[in-house]
């Protein structure tokens, strides 16, 4: 194994354990402390690959945002004209990524309803590709039916994008 193998190995152990972390715990909890004792690393280790918890938990939430719109990239076909189906296809495919990957929904659910303030910039930048994602999917969906008049598809997305933090806030406080 060469330099370079050895160092994306130590530098994704790292991030495994800080998935880990961050999956239990909110950030202001999460220990850097705990994710060297569960990673077995030291702590001069983490500051060699990551400049400080922040960023750790950046690189974590970036990982959480890229997997979830890839995936849902890849399993979202709305390949019927049945509005309800496609939405239903919609959730499922979010269900079914999160129970693949339970590590990514407490930080999922924590980015998005209670990011830490000093790092909701960052996050919102991070997080772009899904609204993205979700924009085009839902306007792709909204333009299958006909809105009452005197709506928008903009306004029925802003409305949705408000009830999908209200339902990730209520699953964040049952898990």
């Amino acid at each position: 194994m060469n330099r370079d193998e050895k160092n994306l190995m130590t530098k994704q152990k790292i991030i495994d354990a800080a998935l880990q972390e961050f999956s239990e715990k909110r950030f202001a909890e999460a220990s850097m402390n705990t994710i060297c004792s569960t990673g077995k690393i030291s702590k001069g280790i983490i500051y060699h690959y990551f400049k400080d918890k922040d960023e750790l938990y950046l690189v974590c939430v970036k990982a959480c945002f890229d997997n979830l719109t890839g995936y849902m990239e890849e399993h979202m076909e709305l390949d019927s004209d049945d509005m309800e189906e496609n939405l239903q296809k919609y959730f499922d495919v979010r269900i079914n990524f999160f129970a693949e990957n339970p590590l990514y929904l407490k930080i999922f659910c924590s980015a998005v309803i209670t990011p830490p303030a000093h790092l909701a910039t960052d996050i919102s930048d991070i997080r772009k590709a899904f609204d993205d994602m979700n924009i085009r999917i839902l306007t792709s969906l909204l333009n299958q039916i006909k809105l009452r008049p005197g709506f928008t598809v903009d306004e029925v997305i802003h409305t949705f994008r408000l009830f999908q933090d209200f339902v990730n806030t209520r699953y964040q406080m049952q898990t």
